[in-house]
C-alpha cells in the first residue's frame, strides 16, 4: 500500500500485489469506516479512494485477501483544515518590541489528532503550537509598521513527512499609534494635528471634563477642540478604535483672559494700589489650578499672585511715572506656561507744588504746578475754607493760576494753602501767603509847640481789621530808620530836625507772614520841613527899612 494524495476528507492510494484478485482495504483503528473492495491485476498499481474521512487525521490501512492474507499496515494522512485568522489585540501602552496577542479559528475543524499542530510564522517569532491552541503572543518590532503573520495547520505523518493545510492564512498585523500634535491654542479652542498611517477612527478624550470626540483620521486631520473655560489646564489622550496605541497625557492649556479696566489709587506718598478687572469673555472669572496674575513694573521680573486677587501695591517715587503690566498666566507642564494678552498702564503719584503769583488786599493768586495733568482742589487750612475746587492742569500747561478773592480774603491776613489732587496724587506741601494790608488814607505833620526841632506826625486809620503779624512802619529821611509800631498807634515824632531842610516822611502797613513772606501796603509819603521864622522877620524888617 502507498499513499498517493489526500484532501481534508479523502485519501488516494495504490495497491500493488503479485496475484490478480479482489482485495479489501480496511482501516485498522476505526471500525466505523466502510471497507473498500478493489480488484487488482497482478504486478499493476491499482488506485483506490477512501472518502468520508476527517481532516488532519492519521489513518492506518491494510489490504486483506479472501483467504485473509494481509498486507503490512500503512499510515495515510488527511490534509488539516485551513486556519482562519480572527483578530489581534494591542496593549494601550504598547512600545516598540512589546507583545501583541493574535487569535484564530479552525474553520469548523475541532478534532485534534496525534501529530496535528499549528504553525505560526512571522518576522519576529516562529511557533509550533498544539492544535487546540487558538491564541498566542508575538513580538511586534515597531509601531505603525505592519508585520505579516502566517497560520497553517500541519499534520505529521510517517517517515518524517507532513501535510499542511491547503491554504495558509497570511495576515498583516500592526499597532496604530497616532501622531497627536498641538498646532495652536487660544482662549476658545486648541488646534491639533492628528495623523495615522492607515484610515482609522481615533477617539480623543479630554480627561478633565470627559469630553469625547471621534475623528476619522487619514494621513492628516486638523482637529479643533473647543474650550469651555479660558485659562484652564486640559489633559488629552488619543486612541485609535482599531488596534491602537494610546497617546496620553498631552497637556494643553487654554489661553487665559486678559485684564482690563486698569486703575490705581494712591495709598501714601510712596505707594500706589493698582486694580484691574476681568475681560468680558465667558468664564473669565473662573480660577483653575496653576492660573495666576503676573505683575511687572518697568519691565522687571514679574511677581505672581492669586488669580482671585485683582490688586497690587506698588512702590512708586513721587512724580515719577512707572509702567505696570498685567498678564494672566496659566502654568501648563513643568516650567512651561501660556500667557493671556498683556495690558499696560502708566501709573504715578502726582504731588503738586503751590506758589504765590500775586496778592491784593482782597485776593491772593496761587499757582498750582504739577508733573502730570490732573484735577486739583486748592484748600486753605488756617481759616479753613476750600478756596477753589476742581481746577485742572493739562499736558501743555502743567500749571494753573487760581485767584482767591471775595469775602474769604481779609486784607493783611496770613493764609495757608495746599493743593490736593482729586485723583492719582497726594497733597502738596503747604505755603503761607498774606494778603496786602490796607494803606493809610492820610498823613499830616506839625511842629511841636515850644520846640524848634521836633515834628509830630499823625495818620488816619486804614479801617481794616487787625491781623496777627500786622504792624505799622514809619520812616523819614531825617534818620532813615524804620520804626515798627503797633497797629493801634497812629502818631509818632521825629527829633533833631534841621531847619530849612526838607525831608520825606512815609507810613505804610506791613504783614510779616510765617515762612518769611512779607507783604506791604501802598506807602503814603509827605514832604515836611521847619522854616527859620526869625530870619524871615529880620528879612522883612530890613525890607521895610
Amino acid at each position: 500500500l502507498t499513499q498517493q494524495s489526500s484532501t481534508t476528507t479523502t485519501v488516494t492510494g495504490q495497491l500493488n500485489a503479485d496475484v490478480t484478485q479482489n482485495y479489501t482495504i480496511i482501516e485498522t483503528t476505526d471500525s466505523s469506516l466502510n471497507v473498500t473492495l478493489i480488484n487488482v491485476t497482478a504486478s499493476t498499481d491499482t488506485e483506490f479512494n477512501i472518502t468520508q474521512l476527517l481532516p488532519g487525521r492519521v489513518y492506518t490501512f491494510k489490504a486483506i485477501t479472501l483467504a485473509l492474507n494481509e498486507s503490512s499496515s500503512k499510515k495515510f494522512c488527511t490534509i488539516p483544515c485551513d486556519l482562519v485568522f480572527d483578530d489581534w489585540t494591542v496593549p494601550d501602552t504598547f512600545v516598540d518590541g512589546d507583545l501583541i496577542q493574535i487569535s484564530w479559528t479552525q474553520n469548523g475543524c475541532t478534532v485534534a489528532s496525534s501529530g496535528l499542530t499549528t504553525s505560526v510564522v512571522s518576522a519576529s517569532n516562529n511557533k509550533d503550537l498544539g492544535y487546540a491552541t487558538l491564541t498566542t503572543s508575538l513580538t511586534l518590532p515597531q509601531v505603525n509598521t505592519p508585520m505579516d503573520v502566517t497560520l497553517k495547520a500541519v499534520q505529521s505523518c510517517i517517515d518524517g513527512t507532513a501535510v499542511e493545510s491547503a491554504n495558509p492564512t497570511v495576515q498583516s498585523v500592526y499597532a496604530v499609534k497616532p501622531v497627536f500634535e498641538v498646532i495652536s491654542v487660544n482662549q476658545s479652542y486648541a488646534t491639533f494635528n492628528i495623523s495615522t498611517f492607515i484610515n482609522v477612527n481615533v477617539t480623543v478624550t479630554e480627561t478633565v471634563t470627559s469630553q469625547v470626540e471621534t475623528i476619522n483620521s487619514t494621513s492628516q486631520y486638523i482637529y479643533y477642540f473647543p474650550f469651555a473655560t479660558p485659562g484652564k489646564r486640559h489633559v488629552f489622550e488619543a486612541k485609535p478604535d482599531y488596534h491602537g496605541v494610546k497617546v496620553d497625557n498631552v497637556i494643553v492649556c487654554s489661553q487665559p483672559c486678559y485684564a482690563t479696566e486698569i486703575d490705581w489709587s494712591v495709598s501714601d506718598i510712596s505707594n500706589v494700589v493698582v486694580t484691574w478687572s476681568f475681560s468680558t469673555e465667558t468664564n473669565c472669572d473662573v480660577a483653575s489650578t496653576g492660573l495666576s496674575w503676573k505683575v511687572s513694573v518697568d519691565g522687571a521680573t514679574a511677581t505672581l499672585q492669586d488669580y482671585n486677587t485683582k490688586s497690587k501695591q506698588i512702590a512708586v517715587t513721587a512724580n515719577t511715572p512707572v509702567n505696570v503690566s498685567i498678564t494672566a498666566t496659566q502654568e501648563c507642564t513643568g516650567a512651561t506656561s501660556i500667557d493671556g494678552d498683556t495690558i499696560y498702564k502708566i501709573v504715578y503719584i502726582n504731588i503738586p507744588t503751590v506758589s504765590v503769583v500775586s496778592k491784593t488786599t482782597d485776593s491772593i493768586e496761587i499757582r498750582i504746578t504739577s508733573t502730570f495733568p490732573g484735577f486739583f482742589s486748592l484748600e486753605e487750612t488756617t481759616t479753613p475754607f476750600t478756596a477753589v475746587g476742581n481746577v485742572s492742569t493739562n499736558s501743555t500747561d502743567l500749571f494753573v493760576d487760581v485767584n482767591v478773592t471775595g469775602v474769604n480774603i481779609i486784607a493783611g491776613t496770613p493764609y495757608t494753602f495746599k493743593a490736593v489732587p482729586l485723583e492719582y496724587g497726594s497733597e502738596s506741601d503747604e505755603i503761607t501767603a498774606c494778603s496786602r494790608p490796607c494803606s493809610f488814607p492820610s498823613l499830616t505833620w506839625n511842629l511841636r509847640d515850644g520846640s524848634i526841632d521836633i515834628v509830630d506826625f499823625t495818620w488816619e486809620s486804614s479801617g481794616c481789621p487787625t491781623a496777627t503779624g500786622l504792624t505799622t512802619k514809619f520812616v523819614t529821611t531825617v534818620s532813615n530808620t524804620i520804626s515798627t509800631l503797633s497797629t493801634d498807634v497812629f502818631t509818632t515824632s521825629e527829633t533833631d530836625v534841621a531847619i530849612d531842610t526838607p525831608y520825606n516822611a512815609t507810613v505804610y502797613a506791613e504783614q510779616s507772614c510765617p515762612g518769611g513772606d512779607t507783604t506791604q501796603s501802598d506807602q503814603l509819603t509827605i514832604l515836611s520841613y521847619i522854616s527859620d521864622y526869625i530870619s524871615f522877620l529880620n528879612s522883612a524888617y530890613n525890607i521895610k527899612e
